[in-house]
């Protein structure tokens, strides 16, 4: 496992949702990081970018390169706190 950082410019989110929309939301955010983003219309953008950078940040760190990004997901809790769910590919790569 690795450390390191991951920031993510928010009008590069933003811009990505623009010029590529929903291809690029579906893409990249399961259902439930979509309807949480866009629970907060103001805050859309920048809900993603806080889990695009997660998960880039869990892709590099946990050598996930070649999973889909839909494969990780990032889940809050009542208590505010966010969590890393691995799915399909991230679970079994993960694993090993």
């Amino acid at each position: 496992m690795r450390v390191g950082i991951d920031l993510v410019d928010v009008s590069r989110i933003a811009a990505s949702m623009e010029a590529f929309g929903d291809r690029f939301l579906r893409r990249v955010f399961t259902d439930g990081e979509l309807a949480y983003a866009q629970a907060s219309p103001a805050l859309t953008a920048e809900r993603l970018a806080a889990r695009f950078a997660a998960k880039e940040a869990a892709k590099k760190a946990l050598d996930l390169e070649g999973v889909a990004w839909r494969d990780l997901e990032v889940v809050r809790s009542p208590s505010g706190a966010c969590h890393l769910i691995l799915h399909g590919a991230a679970r079994v790569a993960a694993g090993e």
